[in-house]
């Protein structure tokens, strides 16, 4: 619980998820990622060093990962190794078996089903959060290549207006030309 170790480690955390990322952009061959991928790619990265089931599933994700918070940080003080399976029935909402129940640090049942509620609460927030910024960075996209399009069409729509305008000089220019050779034509024949 060393507040200088952990902004030590976390200055490293945060240098070698740099280190990281560059290297996935290099072997994906992304010269300049925008802003959101590289938003996705590191929070995934942090999600997966703070969550197991995330590194595990590094490179078949479907979708970008988030993590916020501490994950099991400090758990350990208040459930013992034994306790630990207590603590995933918890977290997944199973009820404690007599056995599973120990003194932690001399706090009491209530104080830790209070925790891994507080814990379940969280995860949910955070999946939320992270479904949301999905959405999001989905919206974002098709915002951009919605608005390229717009673009698109209104340089054709000027570009064909232009060419209409230029096709309609030229049919006014036939016309006066046509005109013209009616008027020469009166004349030679009288």
């Amino acid at each position: 619980m060393d507040g200088e170790v952990i902004r030590e480690l976390s200055a490293e955390q945060r240098k070698l998820i740099d280190e990281l990322s560059r290297a996935a952009f290099e072997a994906a061959e992304v010269a300049d990622p925008s802003a959101a991928l590289r938003e996705d790619v590191t929070g995934t990265l942090q999600a997966a060093i703070a969550d197991p089931d995330v590194a595990a599933r590094l490179g078949r994700l479907a979708k970008a990962e988030r993590w916020s918070g501490f994950g099991d940080f400090g758990v350990s003080a208040a459930v013992s190794a034994v306790g630990r399976g207590a603590q995933r029935k918890a977290d997944r909402g199973l009820a404690d078996e007599p056995g599973d129940r120990e003194p932690a640090g001399g706090q009491p049942a209530t104080a830790r089903e209070a925790l891994a509620a507080a814990q379940r609460a969280q995860s949910e927030a955070d999946v939320a959060l992270s479904e949301r910024y999905t959405e999001l960075t989905s919206a974002r996209w098709r915002h951009h290549e919605a608005r390229k399009g717009l673009d698109k069409a209104e340089r054709e729509l000027a570009a064909a207006e232009d060419a209409h305008d230029k096709a309609k000089q030229a049919s006014r220019d036939a016309a006066e030309l046509v005109k013209a050779a009616k008027a020469q034509l009166e004349r030679a024949r009288r």
